[in-house]
């Protein structure tokens, strides 16, 4: 493996993120690991539009593991509806916050192990 041409092609895409990235995106605009890994979930399958009218309700109606892990599947469906796959997502969504409101004591995990294992 030439890790000179990893280099470069690294830093080239960092610096077109710089340039073009969607920066105002709204779990770009946060810090909190929950927003960023709920955004993660909703954007499987789905494109950006879509994500965007539900993510800042969804957010702000449930800004937290242990807030979401207190709802009911079907409040989470028809929040998410117009994403699609309402009936797969919501139940993942909800057992995500369960486990990680039982497990992390309602922090999301630092460790890529820990993460991939949720």
């Amino acid at each position: 493996m030439d890790f000179n041409a990893v280099s470069v092609f690294r830093e080239r895409v960092i610096e077109w993120y710089r340039v073009h990235g969607d920066h105002w995106l709204p779990w770009r605009l946060r810090s909190d690991a929950w927003s960023i890994l709920v955004a993660g979930l909703l954007l499987r399958n789905t494109t950006v539009k879509q994500v965007l009218r539900v993510y800042s309700e969804l957010i702000n109606k449930y800004p937290s593991p242990i807030v979401t892990a207190s709802a009911s599947v079907e409040e989470i469906r028809e929040l998410i509806r117009p994403l699609g796959m309402q009936y797969t997502r919501a139940p993942l969504l909800v057992e995500l916050a369960k486990t990680i409101t039982t497990r992390y004591s309602g922090v999301v995990p630092c460790s890529l192990k820990e993460l991939l294992s949720l």
